[in-house]
């Protein structure tokens, strides 16, 4: 389990808690306060203590096994998937992965948000936030010919030895890029990380969700192996249920956020995900660049 928390207005006590076991998340329930607020991502589905949430979601993700070791990961990606790592490979005397150093997290905030700029539909991150993670994540940047081509922020979660993709950005949406060779780096980089994790006696790869409208970048992800999984989110509130409710009420109709919690909006289709696990079991062909490529 992963635990952020800060305090809003000198009155509010904010917890953000990601992968939590179900005592765990039990505990914190128990302990919050009359205006504290806790949401909760990859959440146990029942609590045995009857605390409700006042808003919960479902969404898929994808993870991969890294405890199989290196060899079965690599074998378990889709042929099209190993065809354009080996692809990447022969450029690694012209590309650099970093992870953790002083460039990287510098390099890291002003990359992605000039990614979610261009995309236009991704929330930027904020210092603050960025900031907060960092005790508890990995930034990763790849250089390609001295240029910050990928970069991705992934938590890290050694209790449930965890990888969780949060943040993923690369330069194919710059103008003039070569968007085929970014999105082989792109690729390249994932397989990197599971690496890296595997030899740190990580267990799983989150990539971090998969969402009922994104197909291409859904594919993309499912080409490496791992498997679908339904995971549910939530949010906690004190002693002060009927403020909260109000208040969020408001704020779900200001920002459109309810959509996320419910059933129907976060959760995919019977044709989508039999398509996405035709694609994990190799049935489908991913010969098209893909979103995230």
């Amino acid at each position: 389990m992963v635990v952020f928390e800060r305090a809003i207005g000198g009155a509010v006590r904010y917890l953000k808690v990601f992968l939590p076991k179900a005592e765990q998340l039990a505990e914190l329930a128990n302990d919050l306060g009359g205006l504290d607020v806790l949401r909760v991502f990859s959440a146990p589905t029942i609590l045995s203590n009857g605390i409700s949430p006042i808003a919960r979601g479902w969404a898929q993700t994808t993870l991969v096994d890294l405890s199989r070791g290196q060899e079965a990961i690599y074998a378990g990606m889709h042929t099209n998937c190993r065809y354009k790592v080996r692809r990447a490979e022969k450029l690694r005397d012209r590309l650099e992965i970093v992870m953790n150093t002083e460039a990287a997290r510098a390099d890291f905030l002003p990359f992605y948000n000039t990614f979610a700029g261009n995309k236009g539909t991704v929330p930027r991150l904020k210092p603050y936030r960025f900031n907060e993670y960092l005790p508890h994540a990995d930034v990763f940047m790849l250089y390609f010919e001295g240029q910050p081509t990928c970069g991705r922020l992934v938590l890290r979660d050694e209790e449930s030895r965890t990888a969780l993709m949060l943040y993923s950005g690369t330069r194919r949406l710059e103008q003039g890029a070569d968007t085929i060779t970014v999105g082989l780096l792109n690729r390249y980089l994932h397989w990197h990380e599971m690496k890296t994790y595997q030899a740190a006696g990580m267990e799983t790869y989150d990539f971090g969700g998969i969402g009922p409208t994104t197909t291409s970048v859904n594919n993309f992800k499912m080409s490496f192996g791992g498997q679908l999984k339904q995971v549910s989110s939530c949010l906690y509130v004190g002693s002060m249920r009927p403020v909260w409710k109000f208040a969020y009420s408001l704020y779900t109709r200001w920002t459109g956020e309810s959509i996320l919690y419910t059933r129907a909006a976060a959760e995919l289709s019977a044709t989508e995900r039999e398509s996405l696990l035709g694609a994990a079991s190799g049935k489908m062909r991913l010969d098209r660049p893909t979103a995230e490529e």
